[in-house]
C-alpha cells in the first residue's frame, strides 16, 4: 500500500511560492520592502493559525490577552479581519 502524500501547510495555504521566491531574492542580496501585504494576506493568517494552535506556548496570552483558545472561536473571517488591529 502506498503512502499517501500529504500537503505541507504553506502548499495547503499557497504559500509556499512566496516564501521560496523571498528566499531565492535574499540570495540574491536583495532589499525587501512592503511586505506587510504578504503578512497580513489571508492565506498567511491561517497558515499562523494552523501552525500555533498545536503548539503548546498557544495556551499563553498574547498581548491581547487571547489565547490561541480564544482565537479558535472566531470564523476564519473575524479572525483575518482582526488579526492586524493592534
Amino acid at each position: 500500500m502506498l503512502k499517501r502524500k500529504k500537503l505541507r501547510h504553506n502548499e495547503y495555504y499557497d504559500m509556499q511560492y512566496h516564501f521560496d521566491s523571498l528566499y531565492a531574492q535574499s540570495a540574491n542580496g536583495q532589499n525587501f520592502y512592503e511586505l506587510l501585504d504578504l503578512m497580513q494576506s489571508d492565506g498567511n493568517i491561517r497558515l499562523a493559525h494552523r501552525n500555533i494552535k498545536r503548539n503548546t506556548g498557544s495556551k499563553t496570552c498574547g498581548y491581547d490577552e487571547l489565547t490561541i483558545e480564544d482565537i479558535s472561536h472566531l470564523s476564519v473571517v473575524e479572525v483575518v479581519s482582526t488579526s492586524f488591529r493592534y
